[in-house]
């Protein structure tokens, strides 16, 4: 039921139906309109860089540290857009130290 064929939040779309007009819940996907390409290039690549570094990467231990270097010296060379990749890893670290620090076997470096 989750997926009709190829489209997706069928679940969603059928229970918002005769709430939101066809024009809204039909619409194809749209990608974020936040920039975080060019923020891992310009404002947050510093953070990034610290955040998603070799040393800490391989210090948390779950993530490999060489597959993450190579998402990041891509991105940043324009060679792909791993924006995605990126964010994700970036968040999930991010929330990790926030919210699991100390719970777990590793702490950030």
């Amino acid at each position: 039921m989750k997926l009709r064929g190829l489209r997706s939040k069928y679940l969603l779309r059928r229970a918002l139906r005769g709430i939101l007009p066809g024009s809204i819940l039909n619409r194809p996907k749209k990608d974020s309109a936040f920039p975080v390409a060019n923020w891992f290039r310009g404002p947050l690549k510093e953070q990034m860089l610290s955040v998603l570094s070799p040393d800490r990467i391989a210090h948390k231990g779950f993530f490999e540290p060489a597959a993450v270097s190579l998402l990041v010296d891509d991105h940043l060379a324009g060679r792909r857009d791993n924006r995605k990749q990126l964010w994700t890893l970036f968040v999930f670290e991010l929330w990790h130290d926030g919210y699991l620090k100390g719970s777990s076997k590793t702490t950030t470096p």
